[in-house]
């Protein structure tokens, strides 16, 4: 042993300090059960439905989600674009000409172009 257990066992003993009274805990259960009074629980409404409203949300978030993809993923190939053009004209118009004459704006000729 080392000096501070022998100088802990000299000062204190061997002797348990912690102690309980002879048949204590034979009567605690029925002592606390008589203290306790048993009400019945109030639950609110939004305790009862707080799971369904999370549940639908979510089915929300979800349902969105998929739409918001569904329509994004439309292509210009699925578009149908009806153009009129006059065949006599078109062969003498260079390409400025004809970017003005179809009204089409940069973001529009890069757009074609890039799916061409």
């Amino acid at each position: 042993m080392n000096n501070e257990e022998q100088y802990i066992l000299n000062r204190c003993g061997k002797q348990n300090p912690f102690t309980v009274p002879e048949g204590y805990f034979d009567s605690l259960r029925t002592e606390l059960m008589q203290r306790v009074e048993v009400k019945p629980k109030d639950v609110s409404l939004w305790k009862r439905w707080r799971g369904y409203v999370a549940a639908a949300c979510m089915v929300g978030v979800v349902a969105g989600v998929a739409t918001y993809i569904g329509f994004g993923s439309e292509t210009t190939e699925n578009k149908h674009v009806a153009v009129n053009v006059k065949t006599s004209n078109v062969d003498n118009l260079s390409e400025d000409e004809y970017a003005d004459y179809t009204m089409l704006d940069n973001d529009d000729i890069y757009s074609l172009l890039a799916n061409n």
